[in-house]
């Protein structure tokens, strides 16, 4: 990589969301020998930007994947072959690896492109190793972390809550983890909770006390999205919503009962009903509310 090409791509991952920096690197991709992937990131621009003529978007599709089959190796540069990439406006912007790849790569992929979105597996694998991907500085260029299903470690998770670098940070899924009281704590206490925007919880072994502790910190004040659904929470749930500001004000929020259908907990059938009424009630207020979304 030439210092021209890295210091186009340093501007681009500063400013992810902005397609200027894009269409200049383009520019410079023409002048230097690279018109088709010149053209595959001016195509991806403009796809982005929605084009209504069905005719003209099918003709505009086909053309960036006949750009795209041909290259696809040599764009995805430092990403091997099992990492799952998404591109968007001509670079990967999301990837799915291995917690152990991640650990091994993400500092090349984060130099390569704007890298803003990871999905991770086999986290659990790597046990008591699992702090050497909780503090990798390529983490810090993400917007959205996907560790659902990863068996997380305390040991490791409260290095990730501690850290003063994830500035960009603004979607935390963390579904089917058995998430301690503590590990939730240390959540509702990190820098970037006061930027998180979207936080999925589902399936975490949640119980009432720890549902509140999410509710009632003041932390999560930008959160526009919470989904709570597939926990363990009681009749007693519905006096902790009840009560609960950030309940009202969220625009989007998920929760769900136990199986109704389990004689093990023959009183979520009525819970169920109430909760259905009072999640109603919510959403009528919204609606009542111009803007609330």
């Amino acid at each position: 990589m030439s210092p021209d090409e890295r210091a186009f791509l340093a501007g681009i991952a500063a400013h992810p969301d902005a397609d200027l920096p894009r269409l200049v690197f383009a520019d410079w991709l023409d002048e230097n020998g690279q018109p088709e992937r010149a053209e595959f990131i001016r195509l991806e621009i403009e796809l982005a930007h929605g084009v209504v003529n069905p005719f003209i978007r099918r003709k505009l599709i086909a053309r960036r994947d006949e750009l795209f089959t041909p290259n696809e190796q040599v764009w995805r540069g430092p990403f091997p072959e099992g990492v799952k990439c998404e591109f968007r406006r001509g670079f990967i912007e999301r990837c799915q690896c291995s917690a152990s790849t991640a650990i091994t790569l993400s500092d090349q992929w984060v130099a390569f492109t704007p890298l803003r979105e990871m999905a991770v597996t086999e986290l659990a694998e790597l046990e008591a190793w699992n702090h050497q991907f909780y503090t990798l500085p390529a983490l810090s260029h993400l917007s959205t972390l996907d560790l659902a299903q990863q068996q997380i470690v305390s040991s490791g998770w409260n290095l990730f809550c501690d850290r003063v670098d994830l500035a960009w940070l603004t979607t935390l899924v963390l579904n089917n983890n058995p998430l301690a009281p503590w590990d939730v704590g240390w959540m509702a206490n990190a820098p970037f909770a006061k930027q998180l925007r979207e936080l999925r919880l589902n399936g975490c072994s949640l119980g009432d006390a720890t549902v509140a502790t999410l509710l009632n910190s003041p932390s999560f004040e930008s959160l526009q999205r919470l989904t709570l659904t597939g926990n363990s929470i009681t009749p007693d749930i519905l006096r902790v919503l009840m009560r609960s500001d950030t309940f009202w004000r969220l625009p989007r929020f998920e929760l769900d009962c136990p199986d109704p259908y389990s004689p093990a907990n023959n009183w979520t059938c009525q819970l169920q009903v109430e909760l259905q009424n009072l999640l109603a009630a919510r959403d009528s207020s919204h609606r009542a509310i111009p803007n609330s979304k």
